[in-house]
C-alpha cells in the first residue's frame, strides 16, 4: 500500500480534532490531514532507505577490506616459507586494514541502532481504557535482525523463449475465408 493510501486511511485517526463536530465538517479536513501524514510517511521511508543503502555500502567496504587482509596474510605466509625478510610495510598495511575493518563495523552497528524499531505505542485511548487484558502483539517485521537485501528477478525475463525455427501463424488460420 502506498504512502498516499496509508495517509488517507490513518490521517483522520491521527490528526482528529478533540472536540466533537459534525461528520460533514470532519470530511473537509481529510485532504489536509492526508497530505500531512503522506509527507511524514514518505520522509521516514526516504530516511529508512538511505540508512539501508549506507549499511549495504559499509558491508561491501568491509568485504573488500577483509579480502585485502586475507591477501596480506597469504603474502606473509609465502614470505615466511621462502624465509625472506618480512617487509615492515605489510605489517603497517595489515594494522591499517584491521583498524579500518573495526571502524566499518562500529559504523554499521551505529546505523543499525538508528533504524526505527517496531514497538507498540500506547495511544490515549489505550491508556484510558478500563480493560486490563494484555494480548501478545505480533509484528510483520523484525528489525532486530540485520537487513537482508536481495534482487527480485524480473518475471518476464525468466520466461522461456519460443523456439527460433517456429513459423508465425498464417492469416488463413487466424481469419478463415468466408464462402
Amino acid at each position: 500500500m502506498g504512502a498516499s493510501n496509508l495517509a488517507l486511511i490513518f490521517g483522520p485517526c491521527i490528526l482528529r480534532r478533540h472536540e466533537s463536530i459534525h461528520a460533514q465538517d470532519q470530511l473537509s479536513d481529510v485532504t489536509r490531514q492526508a497530505v500531512c501524514i503522506q509527507t511524514l510517511i514518505e520522509e521516514k521511508m526516504r530516511q529508512y532507505r538511505a540508512t539501508l543503502i549506507n549499511i549495504v555500502q559499509l558491508e561491501d567496504a568491509s568485504e573488500k577490506v577483509s579480502e585485502n587482509l586475507r591477501r596480506i596474510e597469504e603474502h606473509q605466509q609465502q614470505q615466511s616459507q621462502e624465509e625472506d625478510h618480512p617487509s615492515p610495510g605489510m605489517d603497517t598495511a595489515k594494522q591499517l586494514f584491521t583498524e579500518q575493518l573495526d571502524f566499518l563495523g562500529r559504523q554499521k552497528e551505529r546505523l543499525l541502532q538508528e533504524l526505527p524499531p517496531l514497538a507498540p505505542v500506547a495511544s490515549s485511548e489505550d491508556l484510558s481504557s478500563s480493560d486490563e487484558s494484555h494480548q501478545a502483539e505480533e509484528y510483520a517485521l523484525d528489525l532486530s535482525a540485520p537487513p537482508v537485501l536481495t534482487n527480485i528477478p524480473h518475471l518476464c525475463k525468466q520466461r522461456a523463449r519460443p523456439p527460433a525455427n517456429r513459423r508465425p501463424p498464417t492469416l488463413t488460420l487466424l481469419f478463415p475465408k468466408q464462402a
